[in-house]
């Protein structure tokens, strides 16, 4: 579908400033470069005109002045904080407005082949598996963030697990904004490949605490190859001017397992991509999110999820708290190919709204052209359940702790399938640090 455009006149200046900066790349990337950066002028940013942005405004980026990332920036150590979880033995790859930071980073003894580096070092070094891998299943031609994150990005990470491997370490990646980020445009590939049997736990951070606007621009290819296993985590916790766009591309072949959570608190404009390729017999796929948001903060979940073979459950879960005046989107779309008999395709998207003036939009769809399926969407858009805080309020508790009571209970469907201890009471806290900002 081509996309309504609008001017964007600023990011062909950023497109020139960022190929100023890139060189002595291979061919191929430089190729595909090029050629992200003609689709992006082409399709320039969607609007509200285009039918996946419908109720998504990118008004503040049209005439924002973003600057490519520089390769130096720092991050205080307030900031490195937002990546620290108390008890958490993890290996951690730190990004500061898109570029790998060693002198940050922690190393770890991991399994024999296992690979897990910068993308650009991998780039360097000539990885026949980023020659081979990268780019083959985003479409830059028909996004426009995914072709401004081709054309732009200096950096990411490479994961690669190679068959039979199993990564007992939990692998932390933090993608970190600098206190200088105001004006910035960081983009970031990431590139995760698990091979037949292979299995990893994934954590993802992406904060900061810098003043002003900025976008972080990242695109995820995550392969997993017969029976492979990923648990990931994404832990938005982004500035309060920030817009973080995220696409993630997701590829599985048969009997492998992916469960993605994804918990967005920070940010002023969040969107999020999600695209699961379920191409493997029983294999199956568990995306899920929560949003707390508040003031005027805005968060979209756009998730694609086709189903090509037999017998694959897929379910999704995305639940939303919204105070004040914050908005949310949720967009599940199920495609169920002719030959996906057996389907067990379960979408649900739950959102409580705290104040009169917050908002909600769900858009759960299916699409299905097989007749042995199981397949049901669902989506839910409410207040707190007066009765519910009156019986507590008659035991005795204060309104405020009632209502915190009854919101945490709502969203500890999600918290409580965070299966990195360290990480889900973290997050635990931070719901606790959000709902006391609410109240």
């Amino acid at each position: 579908m081509t996309q309504t455009l609008t001017k964007a006149a600023r990011f062909a200046d950023l497109l020139d400033k960022s190929r100023a900066t890139l060189a002595n790349e291979p061919a191929w990337l430089a190729e595909r470069r090029a050629r992200a950066a003609e689709s992006f002028a082409e399709l320039g940013l969607p609007t509200t005109r285009h039918e996946d942005w419908r109720y998504t405004s990118l008004a503040r980026l049209e005439d924002a002045e973003l600057v490519p990332a520089a390769d130096n920036a720092k991050a205080s150590p307030a900031t490195l904080a937002l990546a620290e979880y108390a008890g958490l033995d993890a290996v951690l790859l730190v990004f500061v407005d898109g570029h790998y930071r060693a002198e940050y980073s922690r190393a770890a003894a991991l399994p024999a082949g296992v690979v897990l580096k910068s993308l650009a070092a991998a780039i360097r070094d000539g990885s026949p598996l980023v020659a081979e891998k990268l780019g083959r299943l985003t479409k830059p031609e028909r996004h426009s963030f995914t072709a401004l994150a081709e054309a732009t990005f200096r950096d990411g990470f490479l994961l690669h697990v190679p068959d039979g491997v199993e990564v007992a370490t939990p692998i932390h990646v933090a993608f970190l904004s600098s206190d200088t980020a105001a004006g910035v445009a960081a983009s970031a590939r990431n590139l995760i490949v698990l091979g037949a049997g292979a299995q990893a736990t994934l954590i993802e951070t992406h904060a900061g605490l810098g003043a002003g606007l900025h976008l972080k621009n990242v695109v995820t290819e995550i392969r997993a190859a017969v029976g492979a296993r990923l648990d990931r985590i994404v832990l938005q916790r982004e500035s309060p001017e920030a817009v973080h766009v995220s696409t993630t591309h997701v590829y599985q072949e048969r009997e492998s397992l992916v469960r993605s959570h994804t918990i967005d608190l920070g940010g002023a404009l969040v969107r999020h991509n999600l695209v699961g390729d379920l191409d493997g017999e029983a294999c199956e796929a568990i995306f899920n999110g929560l949003y707390v948001l508040r003031g005027t903060q805005s968060v979209d979940n756009f998730m694609w999820v086709e189903h090509r073979k037999e017998n694959i459950p897929s379910h999704e879960l995305y639940k939303g708290v919204l105070a004040d005046k914050a908005s949310a989107v949720f967009t599940g779309r199920i495609y169920v190919h002719p030959e996906a008999q057996k389907t067990d395709a379960k979408q649900t998207n739950q959102n409580l709204l705290l104040s009169d003036s917050a908002r909600a939009n769900a858009r759960p769809q299916l699409e299905i052209y097989a007749d042995d399926v199981k397949c049901t969407h669902g989506a839910t858009i409410g207040q707190l359940d007066a009765a519910a805080q009156f019986y507590l309020e008659s035991r005795g508790i204060d309104p405020r702790t009632a209502r915190n009571m009854l919101v945490k209970a709502f969203a500890n469907d999600i918290v409580e399938r965070l299966e990195v201890e360290p990480v889900r009471e973290a997050v635990e806290a931070l719901l606790d640090q959000r709902l006391a900002e609410m109240s």
